[in-house]
Order: structure tokens, then C-alpha cells, then sequence
């Protein structure tokens, strides 16, 4: 019995912290894509025809890409609640990735709009992370 117990506390002990390192890097992954899509919203507002938006542009795509990688290991491991705020979160850094395919339309309000948009998202991931980890 003692056996049992011990091996079931280590399974749930492994099962907790390769959950926080998911969340982290999920949250660390969608700061990369908003930060570089930011960076390139303001060079978009200077001169759209940048060359240095497409490349920031793949850098935020990558980020939102591993973002999509690391829910399919939260799907495994976590409750419906936090899988459907991270695919929240995940989708509105697409939509913000997505803005800078016409670099023309940028305007400060709309990147702004969306910045809170993804802040707020983030919040209700967190919230949903701290519930399940009883946090």
C-alpha cells in the first residue's frame, strides 16, 4: 500500500510541474507574440512598407505557433476551463498577429484596443491557471 501511495504522490507531483512549466511557457509565448507584434504596429504607424514588419510578423506567428503546440499538452493534462481560456488567449494573438497583414490599417487606438483585448485574455487565463493549481 505504501508503495502505491508513493508512486501515485509522485505522479501527481510530476503531473503538477509539468503543468506550470506549460503555463509558463504558454504566457511567456504569447508576451513574445505581442511584443513583437507591437514592435512592428509601431514601425507600421512610421513607414508601413518596413521590410523589418515581415520579420517581426514571423517572429509573433512562431510564437502564436508554439502557443497552439503547447495547448495540445494542456488538453492532456488540465481542465476545460483553462484549455478554453488558453484558446481564447491563443486566438486573439492570432487576430493581433493577423493585424499586421495590411500594415496600412494600423492605427495607435485599434493596436491599443487590441493590446487590452489580449491583456484581458491573459488575465482570465491566469485566473483559470490559479483555480486549477488551487493557487
Amino acid at each position: 500500500m505504501n508503495i502505491y501511495l508513493t508512486r501515485r504522490n509522485e505522479n501527481v507531483k510530476w503531473a503538477r510541474e509539468v503543468l506550470v512549466e506549460t503555463f509558463t511557457q504558454f504566457l511567456s509565448a504569447s508576451f513574445e507574440a505581442k511584443n513583437a507584434v507591437k514592435a512592428a504596429a509601431r514601425l507600421a504607424l512610421d513607414d508601413p512598407a518596413s521590410s523589418e514588419i515581415g520579420r517581426l510578423r514571423d517572429e509573433a506567428a512562431r510564437a502564436e505557433a508554439e502557443m497552439r503546440e503547447l495547448q495540445t499538452r494542456m488538453r492532456l493534462l488540465t481542465t476545460s476551463t483553462v484549455i478554453e481560456s488558453a484558446q481564447a488567449l491563443r486566438l486573439g494573438v492570432k487576430d493581433y498577429v493577423a493585424s499586421l497583414d495590411v500594415p496600412e490599417g494600423i492605427t495607435a487606438h485599434n493596436d491599443k484596443a487590441m493590446r487590452v483585448d489580449l491583456w484581458l485574455r491573459r488575465d482570465a487565463f491566469t485566473s483559470a491557471v490559479k483555480k486549477t493549481l488551487s493557487l
